[in-house]
């Protein structure tokens, strides 16, 4: 039972959710449902020459905010999406900080980590008041009743749900939900429509409205579009971006390069801002995106499809120059040669939107050592009882 069951103190956090440990024999452990400080029993999932990997499965000294989990069922079957639902939402802050303060001078390097703790703001929750009950968009699978379900952690096995706590009110209760067994669903809450609850090849047009920067901005895309999944993120990134356009002074009849532009939810407000003599150009790779996104910006601003990566890059900052860039890239980053292209360029802004702080640490590198000054590191805690976060960042050339 020891054996395959032993006693590990943990000392730190890893990114992806997990914390890290030693067993007896002093091989390091990656331990699940844990936080740092905890003495726990793990079960052992898998072993390997270097490392092993496991779940908590008896707390022995506890963490201080350690508490019952948000979603009992999640926990009992091991559900994915709230990982870290046993600590309360300052702890999971806490937890996250530590995660972001370490991958930066792990991946970033030195130069990174220094720069990042002059500029770092605290955490910033979001929504607090709806203790996390703010997903507005949700991915599930009918069982074989035709039940709305989620799958174990590493497994095919569903599991039925009746609520989803995590979700806003609207999306809260699927136990009258019923499709045909195996269909994959989107569950959608728009904030100017009817809900959607859509088997995933279908893709109704929804439309959202955000209200910031003293105007409200309204879009249209498809059901099986990327919009951020948080209840109050649009508003959130809208305004960081904006305030790092405006961090050198007034954006008014600039040009900025957006890269990765999505449905245009940072490219209308970016367009608002610069004004009519401004010049926004943004780049997209998916053409179901870019045709959204030509709906939602205003005509002045241009919308390219195209593959993103240094050579497109370097051709689009060698033919124009542009006064500020913003990025807000997949989970996988831009890349650092991307970084460094953009970086060479000399743009006397940039605005980088991220939701992976590996990603992050290594895409910041290249503006560092290009001379660029980090004016602001700002982490959201826009994905509640995970291991996310968002992060914005405000740089500037001197």
């Amino acid at each position: 039972m020891s054996e395959n069951h032993p006693v590990v103190e943990i000392t730190d956090v890893a990114h992806g959710g997990s914390c890290i440990g030693r067993l007896p024999s002093g091989k390091v452990v990656f331990v699940r449902h844990t936080a740092p400080g905890e003495l726990v029993r793990v079960a052992l999932r898998e072993e390997r020459a270097k490392r092993a990997f496991g779940d908590a499965i008896e707390v022995l000294r506890a963490h201080p905010q350690r508490r019952a989990h948000v979603w009992p069922l999640a926990a009992r079957e091991d559900l994915g999406g709230a990982e870290l639902g046993h600590l309360t939402l300052t702890g999971q802050r806490a937890f996250k900080e530590a995660v972001l303060t370490h991958t930066l001078r792990r991946i970033g390097g030195v130069d990174v980590a220094e720069a990042a703790a002059e500029a770092r703001r605290p955490m910033q929750p979001c929504s607090p008041h709806l203790g996390g009950a703010t997903r507005t968009r949700l991915r599930t699978i009918a069982n074989e009743d035709g039940r709305v379900a989620m799958r174990r952690f590493h497994s095919h096995d569903l599991v039925a749900l009746d609520t989803i706590p995590l979700a806003v009110d609207a999306l809260a209760d699927v136990s009258d939900l019923r499709f045909e067994a195996g269909t994959r669903l989107r569950h959608v809450a728009p904030s100017a429509g009817p809900v959607q609850f859509v088997p995933e090849q279908e893709a109704p047009v929804v439309h959202e409205q955000v209200a910031a920067d003293g105007t409200t901005f309204r879009y249209r895309l498809g059901a099986d579009q990327f919009w951020q999944a948080h209840l109050d993120a649009p508003r959130l990134l809208i305004e960081a971006a904006l305030a790092g356009l405006r961090a050198p002074g007034d954006p008014n009849g600039i040009e900025v390069l957006e890269l990765y532009s999505g449905v245009g939810l940072l490219s209308a407000p970016i367009a608002r801002a610069i004004g009519e003599h401004g010049r926004l150009t943004c780049v997209e790779g998916s053409a179901q995106a870019v045709r959204a996104a030509r709906h939602n910006c205003p005509r002045t601003v241009q919308v390219h499809k195209s593959r993103i990566d240094h050579r497109t890059v370097g051709e689009m900052v060698a033919e124009r120059t542009f006064d500020a860039v913003v990025l807000d890239p997949p989970r996988s980053g831009a890349g650092e040669r991307v970084a460094a292209q953009l970086a060479s360029h000399g743009a006397t802004a940039v605005v980088m939107i991220y939701c992976d702080p590996a990603a992050f640490a290594r895409d910041i590198a290249p503006f560092l050592t290009a001379g660029y000054r980090v004016e602001m590191i700002q982490p959201f805690d826009l994905f509640e009882h995970t291991h996310h976060m968002e992060i914005a960042a405000h740089l500037t050339r001197p």
